[in-house]
């Protein structure tokens, strides 16, 4: 990604290139630390491995809760499963060894995966990402003036209607 051949795509696509290379500076700052508890990526590496080959946990879903982020779902999915499916180790044989990278998104896969990942084969480990502050607020919408007359005048007729039939409107 911070390759030419990534960087390009995306500052032709509008991504602020100073800034993601700033981003990554930071980052590898916080991966300088030998502590492994304060170093997230060794500390993901060691947690997913010994998901894998301790509990058996196979298969690793990176499941971003933005929207923003759902690119990074297709990008660790792709160099991972370059890693996982070919190698081959110190000696000359090969070696198939790895967790299965899934990617998914939280608001919409939530109903149709999340489901399969916590009640199904005990075979995942699920990577959960969002972001501290939305690009954008979603207010209350307000009604407008002349909906909200639309409405009542429909509720004054069916309320007439129903008592006209002899039975009044539910719930009254």
């Amino acid at each position: 990604m911070l390759s030419a051949v990534g960087m390009l795509p995306a500052a032709m696509c509008g991504v602020d290139i100073g800034g993601m290379l700033e981003g990554a500076a930071a980052m590898r700052e916080r991966c300088k630390s030998t502590d492994i508890f304060e170093n997230a990526a060794a500390l993901f590496a060691a947690i997913a491995y010994l998901s894998d080959t301790t509990n058996g946990k196979a298969m690793l879903v990176m499941m971003p809760y933005a929207d923003a982020l759902f690119g990074i779902a297709d990008w660790f999915r792709q160099p991972g499963q370059r890693v996982s499916a070919s190698g081959s180790g110190r000696t000359a044989r090969e070696v198939f060894a790895g967790q299965t990278p899934i990617k998914a998104l939280g608001a919409i896969d939530q109903h149709s995966q999340i489901q399969l990942y916590t009640e199904g084969p005990n075979d995942k480990l699920l990577c959960l990402i969002g972001v501290d502050h939305y690009r954008a607020e979603v207010g209350s919408m307000a009604c407008p003036q002349a909906f909200r007359s639309r409405v009542s005048r429909l509720a004054r007729n069916w309320a007439r209607c129903s008592i006209a039939n002899g039975s009044p409107p539910p719930g009254r």
